[in-house]
């Protein structure tokens, strides 16, 4: 009960309000520029919004954007913005410093073949690391490749996301890799065709399905997450397995537990993964996969994929889950948990700060949690 008063002085009153007493409640998804200028935010029931980082006021509204959640994603240069919502439509927007933001590219939508696929992953957008090429992924499996402009330059089809993290980009943008069922393949970063083993990118099989993949900072290797809490590094040169590791949580094991969440430090020394239905967070050494830190019982998840995040300067670890409706963050090895704020999404890094979705509103944060609005 003590913790309470302090995490209503953190947090502060609900809602997001700028100087104007303008409020934007009701955020579903949120996205922030490279530099941490702008914040962009889709809403349930109205245009998504650009925000002043500053104070969050409002700066403008996304032409043609639908009333309908969308994932939004900052190009790296941050003046382009891509929406895909939830119908498969992709937007794309110019994002210029000193004028309205413009619609540039909308009318082509994805050919959804299947009705349902559930309702826990969100689709995926990842830019290249040049931000020349867009990789769109629907919750349906279903992904296509396009240019910064628009034009679709591949297409096809996977299965359904079970985790919001089963592609990712090599860090010079020359290749991106997909998981599908026991399968991991390569495809061109330019032109989004299959490589099937050639430029050096063997594709990986395995015996269990790959829940998750991230690419290590220097891009020479690969983290997979499994079921049976079981998370795999693999040299991308050759394609060899380097280590592998199970990591079953030691208060509350489940026979169906699977890691469902990988993020490499940003150093590339450490290894961070959640289990679906865990009730903690584990920290590896890189190198072994051996464990240097857990979070300490989080409480039960009951099948929800917990997102983890590092902080752009590698020193924290931000950890959330909806179930438990909580976030976290951690020093870790030593200091172990640092606090825990009612939350509904990780912070998306930007420049030297982060902004947090809660119960649809926004907050921005430094990376070691101090709020700003």
């Amino acid at each position: 009960m003590a913790l309470l008063p302090c995490l209503i002085a953190l947090l502060g009153p609900a809602g997001v309000h700028s100087p104007s007493g303008d409020v934007r409640p009701c955020a579903r998804t949120v996205a922030i520029a490279p530099d941490g200028a702008v914040v962009a935010a889709s809403y349930a029931a109205r245009a998504s919004s650009l925000l002043s980082s500053e104070d969050g006021r409002l700066l403008w509204e996304l032409p043609g954007s639908p009333a309908l959640r969308q994932d939004l994603a900052f190009s790296p240069d941050g003046r382009r913005l891509a929406g895909l919502d939830r119908a498969g439509v992709l937007r794309l927007w110019d994002v210029p410093s000193d004028a309205p933001p413009r619609l540039i590219a909308f009318e082509d939508t994805f050919d959804l073949v299947l009705s349902t696929c559930g309702g826990a992953a969100s689709e995926q957008l990842l830019w290249s690391p040049r931000g020349d090429r867009l990789l769109a992924i629907h919750r349906t499996g279903q992904g296509r490749l396009w240019t910064r402009e628009g034009e679709s330059l591949e297409e096809w089809r996977g299965s359904p996301l079970s985790t919001a993290q089963t592609a990712c980009w090599m860090p010079d943008g020359s290749a991106f890799c997909l998981a599908d069922g026991e399968s991991l393949r390569w495809r061109d970063g330019r032109t989004g065709e299959t490589l099937g083993g050639r430029e050096g990118r063997p594709d990986i099989e395995c015996a269990t399905p790959i829940v998750c993949v991230a690419i290590s900072p220097k891009g020479d290797t690969l983290a997979t997450g499994h079921p049976d809490c079981l998370v795999v590094t693999w040299d991308l040169i050759a394609g060899d397995e380097l280590a592998r590791a199970h990591h079953r949580d030691a208060i509350d094991p489940e026979s169906h537990e699977e890691v469902a969440s990988i993020a490499w430090s940003p150093a590339g020394d450490r290894v961070a993964i959640s289990i679906r239905a865990s009730v903690s967070v584990f920290v590896l050494d890189a190198e072994d996969l051996s464990e240097t830190w857990t979070s300490g019982f989080l409480g039960a998840h009951f099948g929800e994929a917990m997102p983890v995040r590092w902080s752009p300067d590698g020193v924290v670890l931000w950890f959330a889950y909806e179930c438990g409706n909580g976030l976290g963050w951690a020093w870790p090895p030593r200091r172990g948990l640092r606090g825990m704020v009612p939350s509904s999404g990780l912070p998306v890094f930007g420049g030297d700060a982060g902004v947090l979705l809660h119960d649809g509103c926004l907050r921005f944060l430094s990376p070691r949690g101090r709020r700003y609005w």
